[in-house]
């Protein structure tokens, strides 16, 4: 058997959606970590939860200040807009309404408002009447609601391929259809290097053995699985689990409906999906989704059967649709107006919620988990909405870990 090619790499990044993209990039920016190697399993980038969203740019209006999702959403919101707008990648900054339907939703926006004020989000503006909405939405039917002009649309496919290029620019090497088969910790590197890592890994028909003190894990769904599937039967940190919820989008087979931006309605109570809602997509079309589709807990592995949907089931959820997406636009008409399926995409959850059975498993709570352990692994746990948002802000925050060899808290 021929002997695996030996590379020596100052950190290795497992997982090329937008999250490990984006990583990789900013680590290959860095003096201490130039020419770090990407690590795909799948045949091209981004094709698990990174393509299967909305492509929201969120204004980070949902998650306090106390939580690392709504920390990282905010700061990242900018840091987004600010590299889309200077490296030529398409985003919309076409703001986003809660429309409110009656008057107990009414005070739900109102504290929406408040709160966005006094988390610094960027001019959010009170609507307090049905025809102050229909100012922006014409179509849209609402006693009131709250707008947030931050709020915006990124194309996702340019954006991961944007990250690619800069992240190679700067030395860094990016593998698709390369699976690491075998880890070993190392007292020294053969470079002479200190301790670390070594992945053999299988690309094609080649095989190489990757040396390198750092990995970053960012696998999305399989996030906890890799962390302990590649020989750590005891490591430092005890990963939580990840739950999947799977969410569908629909489109309309004739004309959509014309929205000028984002219409949402006020958001599921636990925040396990922020309601069916509609998104102007980029060439103008629009889009509505996701719903929340808790798949089965006893589910530890992500399959990418999950997207897999059938046609029987797809037929039930149309009822379930036009009814949420009536309640706010109501010229779809009673018979839903064209409505047929689109795409699914499944996010990891660290919490579990069973529909109307109350309770639920909050192993790792609603937050990102993002932890650097005593050898040298930085994992990413529970990464879903709103990951594309906060993706920089998540690099900046892996690299500044890395350098700092601290945990996060």
């Amino acid at each position: 058997m021929t002997a695996p090619t030996v590379l020596h790499a100052p950190a290795v990044v497992l997982g090329g959606g937008v999250i490990g993209l984006a990583v990789f990039r900013a680590l290959a920016a860095s003096p201490l970590f130039r020419n770090p190697v990407l690590l795909e399993k799948g045949r091209m980038f981004g094709q698990e939860t990174s393509s299967r969203n909305s492509g929201v740019v969120h204004s980070g209006i949902y998650h306090s200040e106390k939580m690392l999702k709504g920390r990282l959403c905010r700061r990242g919101r900018d840091m987004l807009y600010e590299y889309c707008e200077g490296k030529g990648v398409e985003v919309l900054r076409c703001g986003k309404i809660v429309v409110a339907a009656d008057a107990g939703e009414m005070a739900y926006v109102r504290k929406l408002h408040a709160e966005a004020g006094r988390l610094g989000v960027p001019s959010p503006e009170l609507l307090e009447t049905p025809e102050a909405v229909k100012e922006y939405e014409p179509g849209v039917r609402g006693v009131g609601g709250v707008r947030f002009g931050s709020t915006g649309v990124v194309d996702v496919v340019d954006l991961l391929g944007k990250l690619q290029v800069e992240g190679e620019e700067e030395g860094g090497v990016a593998l698709v259809n390369s699976k690491p088969i075998k880890l070993k910790r190392a007292d020294r590197l053969t470079n002479g290097g200190e301790g670390g890592w070594t992945l053999t890994v299988s690309q094609d028909k080649e095989t190489y053995a990757i040396q390198s003190p750092l990995v970053v894990n960012a696998t999305g769904h399989s996030a906890p699985e890799v962390y302990t599937a590649l020989g750590l039967v005891s490591p430092p940190i005890t990963p939580p689990r990840h739950y999947f919820a799977r969410g569908h989008y629909f489109k309309f087979s004739s004309p959509s409906p014309v929205v000028n931006g984002l219409v949402y309605p006020v958001p599921n109570k636990d925040l396990s999906g922020l309601g069916i809602h509609a998104t102007k997509n980029l060439d103008g079309s629009v889009k509505f989704g996701p719903d929340v589709e808790w798949l089965d807990p006893s589910i530890r592995d992500y399959d990418p059967s999950f997207y897999s949907v059938r046609e029987e089931h797809i037929e039930a959820l149309k009822p379930k649709f036009q009814a949420a997406i009536e309640k706010y636009l109501p010229e779809i008409g009673a018979d839903g107006g064209g409505l047929e399926y689109d795409y699914s995409g499944v996010r990891p959850k660290l919490t579990h919620v069973e529909a109307g059975r109350g309770g639920g498993d909050w192993n790792g709570g609603t937050d990102f988990w993002i932890k650097q352990d005593s050898m040298g692994w930085i994992n990413l746990f529970g990464i879903e909405s709103p990951g594309v948002t906060s993706s920089l802000a998540i690099a900046e925050l892996v690299v500044k870990t890395a350098e700092n060899r601290m945990n996060i808290k």
